[in-house]
């Protein structure tokens, strides 16, 4: 039995109104579900991490990437974008290169 069975069933042992059951099996689904990492690309529960991986594994295959071919790659905004590259930047993983709107960025 899972975590989350022997909450419900708990729950139900004490009497919990079934809207409440309701909520807290759907709350529990997606913490399970977020753990488990079945979350698609446009999940807002994507750490800059996870995202900053999925560049570096893009740029494992590929001379470099564009902010717009992040965008693209992510699912996320063009300041998303940024921030996961200077995350990358900081931790001396990627390299800049260009002016702002020519930007590309290359593993280090």
């Amino acid at each position: 039995m899972s975590v989350t069975d022997k909450i419900i069933e708990y729950a139900k042992s004490i009497d919990v109104e079934p809207k409440v059951l309701d909520v807290l099996a759907t709350e529990l689904a997606k913490v399970e579900s977020h753990n488990s990492g079945e979350l698609n690309n446009n999940s807002k529960y994507r750490s800059t991490s996870d995202l900053g991986n999925e560049v570096v594994s893009y740029l494992s295959t590929h001379d470099y990437i564009k902010n717009s071919q992040a965008q693209k790659l992510l699912g996320k905004s063009a300041t998303t974008v940024r921030r996961v590259m200077k995350h990358l930047i900081n931790h001396n993983l990627v390299i800049p290169e260009g002016d702002n709107k020519n930007r590309i960025y290359r593993l280090k």
